[in-house]
């Protein structure tokens, strides 16, 4: 198991996270057209582009059948967010689901 190109992949996850976050804080506390609204917009553009940067980065290193799939680990990291934020309910359907994707990134970055 590539434990740097999981650390990588979580990175681009983890800004993709912060984008979603500060998008819906932005929503819903300012307008578009206040300052903190532009500021703030300008942040998730900054964030965005610093990920297409790592992406370039990680498209370099590695073959993108291998860390693609691995952005499947957004939906069990916003869930857990979700959670948190009391925006969700907690459930057996969507514990499987996590599961599932969790089991299924971890056989998928299996060597051979």
């Amino acid at each position: 198991m590539d434990l740097k190109k999981i650390f990588w992949v979580l990175t681009s996850i983890m800004l993709t996270i912060l984008s979603a976050i500060l998008l819906n804080f932005t929503s819903q506390k300012y307008s578009l057209l206040s300052i903190a609204g532009i500021i703030l917009i300008g942040c998730v553009i900054f964030v965005n582009f610093v990920k297409f940067i790592l992406w370039g980065k990680i498209y370099n290193k590695y073959d993108l059948s291998e860390v693609y799939p691995l952005t499947a680990l957004f939906f069990p990291i916003i869930y857990i967010i979700s959670l948190y934020q009391n925006e969700t309910s907690l459930s057996f359907r969507k514990l499987i689901g996590v599961l599932i994707i969790l089991v299924g990134c971890f056989i998928f970055n299996q060597k051979r």
